[in-house]
């Protein structure tokens, strides 16, 4: 049987042959063909294809005025032609973070620099402590260091006025805080600068006292260390040359006479003792304050004693001026 099956196959060769052919040129068209159309359709992908970057866009629908974060901000992709120059990539995120939006924005809109504005600093009452104030000065008026002043720095006040035609310079107000160099609020690292204004951390009542000191007297203020919480009671009462040692000699009156009566004699006049022409200490230009002159809560209340002694000095100091100042 197989013997058949051959010589019939050897007698139709040729045929066979041209089926065989036929397949094998059959297989190569339908390669040839997928192969030209997969060629084909790469390089219509590769025109049609065009740069994509990404990009940052709303998350959700965003508010104006709403504070921009992590969760309010997603990234897309887009054809490069077709997006604004002004986009975002993803590498800015943190530019935006914690910023307050200027526009609201809808769920995928991309978010553009306008769209966002720095946060406003704080207002400047909110550095204020509760039942505090700030009073702003000229820095003339406190001259002696306004140029070396830095905001935060502490100063002590001094007060030179007239007084019962006697010059008195004392402390005003102590430790005070300097809150502010013109409209600078934080430190200054320039070693040079021009102040012309001064803003002070105050109570009301020490700001009462400062604006009615300055209107009758003459304002000079000293820089106070770092960490020195001390307070002084010190004042000045007279002139410099009081205030250098230089001793002043007592006013004199003219010597008056005392009739002397002897029995049954004319009277006589006893020429009285010249008074004595003593010097006034010098060290009495010094003088302490009590605690309630310039509201210093942290001294004590005077004792009858101290108000003795400064009743004893103000009398003393008395009788050492020229007598028509007190008649």
């Amino acid at each position: 049987m197989k013997q058949v099956w051959l010589q019939h196959l050897w007698a139709h060769r040729s045929t066979a042959v041209w089926i065989v052919l036929s397949l094998l040129g059959a297989g190569l068209a339908v390669w040839s063909s997928s192969r030209y159309l997969a060629d084909k359709t790469q390089e219509l992908e590769a025109r049609a294809a065009v740069p994509m970057v990404s990009r940052l866009v709303a998350a959700r629908s965003l508010p104006v005025g709403a504070i921009v974060g992590s969760d309010d901000v997603a990234i897309r992709d887009f054809p490069q032609h077709l997006i604004s120059s002004d986009s975002l990539s993803p590498e800015y995120f943190l530019a935006i973070e914690n910023q307050r939006l200027g526009h609201a924005l809808a769920a995928g809109d991309l978010i553009l620099p306008a769209h966002v504005r720095e946060q406003e600093p704080d207002r400047f009452s909110s550095i204020l402590r509760p039942g505090r104030r700030a009073l702003t000065i000229p820095a003339d008026v406190l001259s002696s260091v306004a140029g070396l002043l830095q905001a935060g720095d502490l100063i002590d006040v001094y007060v030179s006025f007239d007084y019962q035609r006697r010059r008195i310079s004392s402390p005003l107000l102590q430790g005070v805080r300097v809150l502010a160099i013109n409209r600078n609020t934080e430190y200054l690292s320039e070693s040079r600068y021009e102040a012309s204004t001064l803003t002070l951390d105050v109570s009301p009542e020490e700001g009462v006292t400062l604006l009615a000191a300055r209107q009758a007297g003459t304002l000079t203020a000293m820089l106070r260390p770092v960490g020195d919480a001390g307070v002084s009671d010190r004042a000045i009462r007279g002139d410099l040359a009081a205030l250098l040692g230089l001793a002043a000699t007592a006013p004199t009156k003219a010597a008056k006479s005392a009739p002397v009566v002897y029995g049954n004699q004319q009277n006589r006049k006893l020429q009285a003792l010249a008074p004595s022409m003593g010097a006034v200490s010098p060290s009495r230009a010094l003088f302490s304050l009590p605690a309630q002159a310039y509201g210093l809560e942290s001294m004590s209340e005077p004792t009858a004693t101290q108000w003795s002694n400064w009743a004893e000095r103000d009398a003393v100091d008395a009788m050492s001026l020229p007598g028509e100042i007190y008649e």
